[in-house]
Parts: C-alpha cells; structure tokens; sequence
C-alpha cells in the first residue's frame, strides 16, 4: 500500500535532510505510477526543491517487516543495506540511492533510489 502524500513528503525530506542533499527543502512532491509490476509497491516521484531543481525518484514501499514470500526474504531494509555497503562503495554503476526511511506509526520501511526513466527492468 502506498503512503499517504504528507506522509510521503515528510519521509523524502526527512531522506534528503540526513544524507546532506537537501537542495533548500522540499517544495513539492508529484507521484506517478511506475509502468512495471513490481514484488513492493512502488511509484516514481518527481520532487521540486527550494533552489528550483527537480529530482525523479523511484520509490519502493514494505509493510512493517518488508518480508514476502517471492524470493525476497531479506525484504527492503535488505536491499537498502546491499546499496549502501555493497554497490555505492564499489563503485558499480546502480541507481542513485538516496536513502531509506522506516515509518514510525506504521513499521513500514521505504527504499529511494534514483529513477532512471529510459532504462531497461531486468528481473
């Protein structure tokens, strides 16, 4: 299920204020949906900061743990963790990851990649 826009906004400045690329703050937030079918919920978001530049972003959604049961056991704290220690530090050309956000009143943890508009999904 996806969150709610102010919940949305929230998560993403909260994202963008603790990995340092707080552009100004965030001014506007724009959702879409995502042309797949994915294992999470997920949606492309366009944000508008303060300084006037937009960012597209890839959002994916879990359900307090993030477990499923179609192969994705680690869940998306799992895969924000192979982001962050394994793909950014080898320098492996990935997404942008911008972060990770684990909402407090629902357990739900959100994965922020960057969206890469006219790549091609394998999986």
């Amino acid at each position: 299920m996806l969150p709610d826009l102010d919940s949305l906004t929230a998560a993403l400045a909260s994202v963008f204020n603790h990995n340092g690329s707080a552009r100004g703050g965030l001014t506007a937030v724009r959702r879409e949906p995502t042309p797949y079918v994915t294992t999470f919920p997920c949606e492309i978001v366009t944000c508008r900061f303060a300084d006037g530049t937009r960012l597209r972003l890839f959002c994916k959604f879990a359900a307090r743990d993030g477990k499923c049961s179609h192969g994705q056991r680690g869940g998306l704290s799992y895969e924000a963790e192979v982001y962050r220690q394994v793909l950014k530090p080898s320098g492996a050309s990935a997404p942008a990851f911008y972060g990770c956000h684990a909402d407090e009143k629902t357990g739900a943890t959100w994965l922020v990649l960057e969206y890469l508009g006219k790549s091609l999904r394998v999986g």
